[in-house]
């Protein structure tokens, strides 16, 4: 496969339409049997877009998106404090284009929100990823992730259960 070429940038409300049915997409394909199926079918472009338009707006929240030179978004990243650990920024959320895994999208988008990190003096790095998530947990670990704990959610209406990875910023 030939390498795919790519700029990474933080998000403007111009991306949002575009992060929003990545977003979709890769739910509905990640998340199929790990949560609430009526919870994946109630997600539309308009309730994401809105959230993700919201999210940029938030002081030191971001999205970096991996951009083709046609600007399609091939990938996107979403950080922000994290509110469960101190001193500690918090990847929301990494989803890449089902077409493109495997070419170091990913892996790039989390390396740019480690050095805003760093940059930003903050202790550690973290990320929550629901159980069954065997190809991200995978990339997170590779990177050098390690786990800190497992916790129990509730956000799609029943009850799943997720592991915090955290990354050392010192």
């Amino acid at each position: 496969m030939a390498a795919i070429e790519y700029n990474i940038r933080l998000a403007g409300a111009v991306d949002i339409e575009q992060i929003a049915k990545l977003y979709i997409k890769s739910w509905h394909k990640t998340y199929k049997g790990l949560l609430n199926q009526e919870y994946l079918d109630s997600l539309t472009e308009e309730s994401v877009g809105e959230r993700w338009n919201n999210y940029i707006k938030e002081p030191r929240h971001g999205i970096f998106v991996a951009v083709s030179e046609k600007e399609k978004v091939l990938g996107f990243g979403a950080f922000k404090p994290y509110h469960r650990i101190d001193d500690c920024i918090y990847i929301e959320s990494l989803h890449v284009d089902e077409s493109c895994q495997g070419q170091g999208i990913g892996s790039t988008i989390i390396r740019h929100i480690y050095a805003v990190g760093k940059e930003e003096n903050y202790g550690q790095m973290a990320v929550c990823l629901v159980k069954g998530n065997d190809n991200a947990r995978t990339l997170y670990t590779k990177l050098g992730a390690v786990h800190y704990k497992d916790k129990v959610d509730n956000f799609t209406g029943e009850i799943s259960y997720s592991e915090i990875l955290t990354w050392n910023l010192l």
